[in-house]
């Protein structure tokens, strides 16, 4: 779904493996908008889940040098009106 509204919106959609080999679900770049990181997760209750999708989200924010957010169902309507 991310990648079908992410591909709608014009966006170029990637994925990307960081130096330690933690897996990004989504790089997507646009002329207008430039760079996103988006990791999506369905459920963050576990500790282990969190500290995993939390922790390739940060190593690759500091090697891409922008931004990111980790998208769930529950935000994910915020994800779009950002």
């Amino acid at each position: 779904m991310i990648f079908l509204d992410l591909k709608r919106k014009g966006y170029e959609v990637f994925y990307y493996v960081t130096a330690s080999g933690y897996k990004i679900d989504f790089v997507a770049r646009s002329k207008m908008s430039g760079l996103k990181i988006i990791q999506a997760c369905y459920n963050t209750t576990s500790p282990e889940t969190l500290l995993r999708e939390t922790r390739a989200l940060k190593e690759a924010q500091t090697e891409l040098k922008t931004s990111g957010l980790l998208v769930t169902p529950q935000n994910y309507q915020e994800f779009w009106n950002e």
